[in-house]
Order: C-alpha cells, then sequence, then structure tokens
C-alpha cells in the first residue's frame, strides 16, 4: 500500500471510531476485525519508515564523501566539517530523501494514534456494554433520544462517573476486608 492510500485509509478508520450505542452487538462484532484491519498495516509502515530514513542517511554520507572528493563542484572552497554540512543540506537529492523519511515518519506515527484509539475503541464498547448491563442508560434522568447518536460528551461524563463509583466501592469493600482481618476473636 502507497502512502496517500494509506493516508485515505487512516482518514476513513478515523471516521469508523463513533460508537453507536443503539448498535452495541454490531459493535462488539466488527471491533476484533476492525483493530486487526488496522493493526496490519503497522509493521508495513515502520519498516517503510526505516527503509526511508536509511535512504536518507545513504544520500547524507554519499553527498558528504563526493563533497569532500571534489568540493569545487560544490562550490566549496575548503572542505571543513562546516563548509561540508552546509553544502550537503541545500542538495536537492539530501531534501528530497529527508522530505520522504519525514513523511514516512509522520504516516507511522498517524498509523500509530489509530491503532491506539482503535484499542481504546474496545473498551469504550466493554464499559458501554457494562453500563446497558446495569440499566444506566435506562435512568428517568435521560431522556430518550430519536436518532442513534455515537457514544459522546454526555456519556463520557457518565462512564467516568461510573468508574468513579466502581472505584470507590472496591476502596470499600478494600477496607472492609482489611476491617474484618484486624479484628480479634475474643
Amino acid at each position: 500500500m502507497e502512502a496517500q492510500e494509506l493516508a485515505n485509509k487512516i482518514e476513513s478508520w478515523r471516521t469508523r471510531l463513533e460508537i453507536n450505542r443503539y448498535n452495541l452487538a454490531d459493535e462488539l462484532v466488527k471491533q476484533p476485525a476492525f483493530y486487526a484491519e488496522v493493526a496490519r498495516h503497522l509493521p508495513e509502515f515502520s519498516k517503510k519508515k526505516r527503509i526511508a530514513k536509511g535512504e536518507f542517511e545513504f544520500a547524507k554520507s554519499d553527498l558528504e564523501l563526493r563533497i569532500r572528493r571534489d568540493p569545487h563542484d560544490f562550490d566549496v572552497e575548503k572542505a571543513t566539517d562546516k563548509a561540508v554540512a552546509a553544502a550537503v543540506v541545500v542538495q536537492d537529492e539530501y531534501q528530497t530523501k529527508q522530505a520522504l523519511y519525514f513523511d514516512a515518519e509522520e504516516l507511522e506515527h498517524d498509523l500509530i494514534v489509530v491503532v491506539d484509539a482503535v484499542a481504546d475503541r474496545k473498551s469504550m464498547l466493554r464499559d458501554t456494554v457494562e453500563l446497558y448491563v446495569k440499566d444506566f442508560f435506562q435512568s428517568k434522568e435521560m431522556e430518550p433520544m430519536n436518532q442513534p447518536k455515537a457514544v459522546g460528551d454526555d456519556q463520557a461524563d457518565a462512564l467516568k462517573k461510573f468508574r468513579s463509583e466502581r472505584h470507590r466501592e472496591r476502596r470499600r469493600r478494600d477496607t472492609d476486608k482489611n476491617e474484618d482481618t484486624k479484628r480479634t476473636p475474643e
């Protein structure tokens, strides 16, 4: 897959990150395949980035050697380290390879971000299902919605509240356990 094609794919995957809470069964079934579809490209583009870095470093070294051999061909009067380094960075070959390397690096980073987001989506799905199982979304405080909506800010706040309550309950249970073990039989 070429860079532009992957960039387009990344954008399409970003649009699929939203969770339709009214179709959780389908979302849960499709999640592993979605993760696999996204993550399978990561090794390929990590390799392409390493290749681009190697080509960039090779071009830089090759230019340095050519400039040191014949500095006058590159308008360098004396082949000092600073003069050679300055002459290398202005060469078209260097700039082209550097741009290709930076593009590959950026693409790999974007892909890593999407892979992480798809993995986080799994946790969000699990927590949303858990909330439904506990009848959280059926409470009287929430108004029924006419249209399906992706998990957004209000649901994120609800998840945060739920996790906080779950954490408090676990802490309370741990405290109760500790108190029970501290009591000595008389």
